[in-house]
């Protein structure tokens, strides 16, 4: 998988992962999308969910798996 990128360099056009640190020990990973000039989340994972704040790093989704696997 590729390395995580400064959110200032993701795509418009698609879908990417997001990172976002809440607290030095709470974090946020979320498939993301630009919708105007703001973040949506389409599913996320989280050590805790109380926050909301801006992705600060991005990288491409993964390929999705191929049959079988």
């Amino acid at each position: 998988m590729s390395e995580w990128k400064p959110i200032e360099t993701a795509p418009k056009d698609c879908a990417f992962l997001g990172y976002m640190q809440l607290t030095s020990e709470a974090w946020m990973i979320a498939t993301m999308y630009w919708a105007g000039n703001e973040f949506l989340c389409f599913e996320f994972y989280s050590d805790n969910t109380e926050h909301s704040v801006q992705p600060t790093h991005w990288q491409p989704l993964p390929p999705p798996p191929k049959g079988g696997e």
